[in-house]
């Protein structure tokens, strides 16, 4: 994914942010030197965002990925309030995704890991958090259970937020049924952190997980 905007393509995004995306596409072929589809894309993403991440809304040069990391990512609102309960030296975020608890994280705590999957996410992550002038983030693009294997310190704390939905869209609520499976790396990761922060679906029962 193209991680910088040229002149024009940043003056089309701020003269169609509040246009509808299914628009400008039909209207594609008045602008033949720009990549409208990508670009009405990234329109949409921003509408769907607007009052979720208010800060990333306000930086032009932000990036987007699909809209189901969007979607699923964390508001600025639940973010904030999470920071607020750690501190310490290290952090690991297991979970980086779209980076918005790590950037959050990385004003509480000295020194944020975040740890993606997805070689896009990451790329695109740490491009916004330069751009929001985070500076405390490293960035690795490893599955969860293969870099807590490599990962030979300790951390004040370990976060994930394990994603809650199957490959059918299906809302999942045992630990066991999400991606990264938390219970499964639990010995690793009471091993490799003095505390764990773990987001769950608001449906787990507790003496079920």
């Amino acid at each position: 994914m193209k991680l910088n905007f040229s002149a024009a393509e940043k003056q089309y995004l701020l003269d169609n942010q509040d246009k509808d995306p299914a628009t400008l596409m039909l209207q594609a072929g008045r602008y033949p030197d720009l990549p409208v589809a990508g670009l009405a894309a990234q329109i949409q993403a921003r509408q769907k965002i607007k009052n979720k991440l208010p800060t990333w809304y306000q930086e032009p040069g932000i990036i987007y990925p699909l809209l189901v990391s969007t979607e699923q990512s964390s508001s600025e609102v639940t973010a904030r309030y999470k920071a607020s309960l750690v501190s310490g030296r290290l952090l690991i975020d297991l979970t980086g995704g779209l980076g918005i608890d790590s950037f959050y994280f990385a004003q509480s705590v000295k020194e944020i890991i975040y740890v993606e999957r997805s070689s896009e996410l990451t790329q695109i992550a740490a491009h916004n958090a330069r751009l929001l002038g985070a500076t405390n983030l490293n960035f690795v693009t490893e599955e969860a259970a293969v870099f807590l294997e490599s990962f030979t310190g300790l951390a004040d704390w370990i976060y994930l937020d394990p994603a809650r939905r199957s490959q059918a869209n299906q809302k999942l609520h045992f630990l066991a049924d999400c991606e990264p499976d938390v219970l499964q790396l639990l010995p690793q990761l009471l091993a490799k952190a003095r505390r764990l922060l773990l987001k769950t679906s608001p449906m787990l029962d507790i003496a079920q997980a």
